[in-house]
């Protein structure tokens, strides 16, 4: 090989030209060397020297030379050639002249081959990558336009496979984001950036998250967070950007942006801020870069009218953010420090926009947030002294206060509040202050003496309670106030702080929390805030006030207080009650709700009594409220049973002589709507009656007329005030119907409705106050409906109150056996009752009242239904009756010995009765042809009320056939003339009649259409040729 020759300052041009000829020569020996003797010319040189060998290498083509010589194969002469690039990329005129464009373009074809290849050279790949980063990061430290170094649309191309090929290091990949990241900070965003660089920036910033998120080495970990924090602050250049063209492409380019923005802040927020806040005191963090990265990431964030400022400032205020950038202002350079005061008045006014009184007026808003800024700039640089900064006005006492006041919000942390000088502060508040710094010192004073083991001991701290509390009253106290219950255990346990501000306090907090006071019961001040409820009722706050407190007094009393409470309400309630007019309904409202509670173990009776009046006018007043009216009725009926149970029948009285009450109950109680109102009013109503029978109390005018008779001089002239003022209401049977069935789905209005009916049925029907009507031959179908009402209603209700259904149904037998006897027939023989009798006693929950309406079912059945057939071997199957007779019988049997109730005893006697009457029915002789009775069929087709009764099922079950076909009472076998000839005997009784006439009377009943009317008059043309048919056969006997 020829010796190198030695070079001089003086012959560099020759030697220049010496080495261009050398280095076109295939001969990697001599090329290499030739760049070995320049690289140690450069370095042998002073610094103006270097400049002038440097200009003459671009002069003689050297530079281009080499370029060309970088897409050799040659591995030697390739990394030659990156070590002199990396000597000489340090001077400005390798990108002032365009040098560095070549380089790049050079650097970047010999990149892509090595990338395309299927053997890669990762260590020359990564040095390739490291050069062209460098070369970036110099031209922007030169302030060079990229456009002179690169052309970005290619080398963006070139990151896109860079990135997305998963064989590579991780090591080349970050310095792959690490390039991108100077590329996308330096690019004309309006001219150079497509849709291809949006989706690279996302694959990237995906790639990164994930070594963050799962990596486990901590060296990755670093450096991935370094290069997505890096990218994240360039890449939301992209996002800032705004196109104004309307094209399809523009279009695409927008929706890319929109899906880059929420990635970087979804990175943001769950990756890079966890991530600092973990890492502090990592010594793989830069402590600058990667701060200054994260303050323009940050602050492109703000920048963005994503809508998602709040959820970023919360997120950077809970993590101690706020904190943590004010500290670091203390190390940053100057143009950081700006850079990140600016990101926290950005923080600061987000949070404020939110929590602040700043709406009121643009220009107040104005003036806040443009003092926080200026006012953090200011402040200084050692932290000992914030403190003082604290104690005096101005904009950085504000700024850093309200910085103070929001870190404590996110992170609880006190450290950084000092009573001292806040109370200095407050001190010297001016008559003035703007309510955002008053909210602000409220809260932070109210903090540091919860805080302080003894705040009274610290100098002035009275005055400053005083002075603070002025201020408060010249403010608007809602927009001083913090709903935060770090103030209100200050306001609740400190006895300094004045009891008219702790009572407005205490009103916005039932504002902020509507009606929680969950949080206030647990500072241990539960007397403090008792007492505040009850005086927000007694009182009579605004409706919004007293709805709220009622909410935190239905908790007390949820809590075991209910008694207590309710006292407190009764003795408000006679001194509102006599005062009450329609303005204070929602504090009649609450008081009444209180008094609802419980009852007072002591009650005088004229405190009674006016409760009673000034209640009955709350009842009838019908445009009052219906909560109110139905909060007065069921406080009528607490009062009602209190006057009762000490046999005291003023209040009874009261309400029986009022027709206007009874009549609105009477209303309210059968509204179609069931209410609330509706439900108490029926339970009134139903007391009403039965203590009115029980008292003796007579109402109607023509008992008292009678009564009067035998009445002394006063009694006679307060029983006619009496019987003249009230005349008695009379409710249908059929509205019974009707309410029971409106009523069935609801379980207070249910059980108070049947309550009403069993008090109707079972009154004294001569002298009551309501008395039942409908009763008649005319409205046979509505009795029929309420009876078969009540057997709906047992199957809706709970068997735990099914008991009052089997006193209604007691009842109502019993009612008809003495008013209306002519239905009775029909009544025990109805199908329904036969199901309920079988369901309950196959269920065997069976209970004494069950057992008391089953024996009086079986006493009338054996009264009234005497056509019953005995048993005998002939028959194909038993009739219902029958079945449930033997179902009796088992169950008898079965628990005679264990069963000692009265309803077991009547029920014993009924079947004892039964077994006599059928043992004495049995004969030698073969019964008759026995008639079912037409009443059977009809009692069911008239019943057309009852609509949640399957019609065809039961009219099928009530003349399902129980015998041969001959004895069915529809009428005879036309083949069977033996029998149709034969003659009833006189013993066969009314059922087992035979008259030809009675089956044509009875046919034309089955064709009329008379409704209930016609089962009277068909149960009476029956009647009526079973006598005459009896009388001829008695005197055939007696011929």
């Amino acid at each position: 090989m020829e010796p190198l020759f030695q070079l001089d300052a003086e012959d560099v041009d020759i030697m220049l030209a010496d080495v261009r000829r050398k280095l076109m020569v295939i001969d990697e020996c001599s090329q290499v060397s030739c760049i070995e003797r320049i690289s140690r010319l450069l370095e042998s040189e002073d610094a103006a020297g270097q400049k002038a060998v440097f200009l003459k290498l671009i002069k003689s083509d050297v530079l281009s030379t080499m370029f060309e010589l970088l897409q050799t194969s040659k591995d030697r002469l390739l990394r030659s050639i990156i070590d002199f690039l990396s000597a000489i990329i340090v001077y400005r005129k390798f990108y002032e002249s365009y040098i560095a464009l070549d380089a790049m373009d050079a650097i970047l074809k010999v990149a892509v081959c090595i990338l395309k290849s299927r053997s890669k050279e990762t260590q020359l790949l990564e040095k390739l990558v490291t050069i062209m980063n460098d070369i970036l990061l110099r031209s922007v430290k030169f302030n060079v336009d990229i456009g002179m170094v690169c052309v970005p649309r290619q080398l963006l191309t070139f990151l896109k496979s860079l990135i997305s090929e998963n064989p590579l290091d991780q090591k080349i990949k970050f310095s792959g984001v690490e390039l991108l990241s100077l590329v996308l900070s330096n690019i004309d965003t309006k001219d150079e950036v497509n849709d291809d660089a949006y989706e690279l920036s996302h694959k990237a910033l995906n790639l990164m998250e994930d070594i963050v998120m799962y990596s486990d080495d901590d060296v990755s970990i670093s450096l991935a967070a370094d290069a997505l924090c890096t990218l994240c602050a360039s890449a939301t250049r992209l996002c800032v950007s705004e196109s104004h063209s309307q094209t399809k492409e523009v279009d695409q380019v927008l929706e890319s942006k929109r899906k880059l923005t929420k990635a970087i802040r979804d990175a943001t927020m769950n990756t890079l801020v966890p991530y600092v806040k973990s890492r502090e005191e990592s010594n793989y963090m830069d402590k600058v870069k990667f701060p200054r990265n994260l303050v323009t990431c940050l602050n492109n964030l703000y920048m963005l009218s994503s809508g998602c400022d709040h959820d970023l400032s919360n997120k950077l205020a809970a993590n101690g953010y706020l904190k943590y950038f004010l500290l670091l202002t203390t190390t940053f350079p100057e143009m950081l420090r700006r850079s990140t005061y600016l990101l926290l008045s950005r923080i600061l006014t987000t949070l404020a926009d939110k929590s602040m009184p700043v709406d009121h007026s643009d220009e107040q808003k104005t003036a806040f947030v443009n003092s926080l800024y200026p006012g953090l700039l200011n402040l200084p640089l050692e932290p000992k002294y914030w403190g003082d900064v604290i104690a005096h006005q101005g904009n950085s006492s504000n700024a850093l206060a309200t910085l103070i006041y929001y870190h404590y919000h996110g992170t609880r942390e006190v450290d950084m509040i000092c009573l001292k000088s806040l109370i200095t502060r407050i001190v010297n508040l001016p008559k003035s202050e703007q309510a955002q710094v008053l909210k602000v010192l409220w809260f932070l004073f109210a903090l540091a003496s919860v805080s302080h083991p003894s705040p009274s001991t610290e100098q002035d701290y009275y005055r400053a309670v005083q002075r603070l509390a002025a201020a408060l009253r010249r403010s608007t106290l809602h927009d001083c106030y913090t709903h935060h219950i770090d103030l209100l255990r200050y306001c609740l346990k400190s006895v300094d702080f004045p009891k008219d501000l702790r009572n407005m306090t205490m009103n916005l907090w039932l504002i902020e929390s509507d009606g929680d006071i969950k949080p206030l019961l647990m500072l241990d001040c539960r007397e403090v805030v008792q007492h505040y409820l009850l005086l927000v009722i007694q009182e009579g706050y605004s409706e919004e006030i007293i709805n709220l407190a009622m909410k935190g007094i239905r908790e007390m009393i949820r809590m075991n207080n209910a008694k207590e409470l309710a006292e407190i309400a009764w003795d408000m309630l006679p001194k509102l009650i006599s005062t009450y007019d329609p303005s204070k309904d929602e504090q009649m409202k609450a008081v009444l709700e209180l008094a609802n509670v419980s009852m007072p173990n002591l009650l005088i009776s004229s405190v009674r009594n006016r409760c009673a009046d000034g209640l009955l006018a709350i009842i009838l007043r019908q445009e009052a409220d219906s909560k109110l009216r139905t909060l007065a009725v069921m406080q009528s009926y607490a009062l009602l049973v209190t006057s009762v149970r000490i046999q005291s029948f003023t209040i009874l009285e009261k309400c029986c002589s009022t027709p206007d009450l009874l009549k609105e109950l009477v209303v309210q109680g059968f509204s179609a709507e069931t209410t609330e109102l509706s439900a108490v009013c029926l339970k009134l109503l139903a007391f009403i009656i039965r203590w009115q029978k029980k008292s003796s109390i007579q109402v109607c005018e023509d008992i008292a007329r009678s009564a009067n008779n035998r009445l002394s001089g006063d009694q006679q002239s307060i029983q006619r005030c009496v019987s003249q003022r009230v005349k008695p209401l009379t409710i249908d049977v059929q509205s019974l119907a009707d309410l029971l069935l409106n009523t069935r789905r609801s379980v207070h209005s249910s059980i108070n409705g049947i309550q009403l009916v069993l008090e109707l049925l079972t009154q004294n029907i001569d002298g009551s106050l309501i008395r039942l009507d409908g009763f008649d031959e005319k409205h046979a179908e509505g009795m029929i409906n309420l009876y078969e009402t009540l057997f709906i209603v047992h199957e809706i209700r709970d068997p735990t109150q099914r008991d009052t259904i089997y006193q209604c149904l007691q009842a109502f037998l019993q009612f008809c056996c003495k008013h209306v006897e002519w239905l009775m027939y029909h009544l025990c023989t109805l199908m329904s009752t036969y199901d309920i009798v079988y369901s309950v006693l196959e269920t065997r929950y069976i209970s004494s009242d069950f057992l008391e309406y089953v024996s009086t079912w079986l006493s009338y059945r054996k009264r009234y239904c005497d056509d019953e057939a005995p048993w005998n071997e002939e028959s194909l199957r038993t009739t219902p009756f029958e079945e449930i007779l033997d179902l009796i019988k088992s169950y008898v049997k079965e628990i005679k010995d264990s069963k000692t109730s009265a309803g077991f005893s009547s029920l014993l006697h009924a079947d004892f009765n039964f077994q006599m009457k059928q043992e004495k029915s049995l004969s030698p002789i073969s019964s008759p042809p026995l008639f079912v009775k037409f009443s059977h069929v009809h009692a069911f087709t008239s019943c057309n009320h009852a609509v949640e009764i399957d019609k065809k099922d039961r009219l099928t079950a009530a003349i399902r056939i129980p015998r041969p076909l001959e004895s069915i009472g529809f009428g005879r076998l036309e083949s069977d003339k033996s029998v149709a000839s034969k003659q009833p005997s006189a013993g066969d009784g009314v059922g087992r009649w035979v008259e030809k006439e009675g089956e044509e009377k009875q046919r034309a009943c089955l064709g009329s259409d008379k409704g209930a009317h016609g089962v009277v008059e068909c149960a009476r043309q029956r009647e009526r040729v079973a006598r005459d048919a009896g009388g001829a056969a008695l005197g055939a006997s007696g011929g």
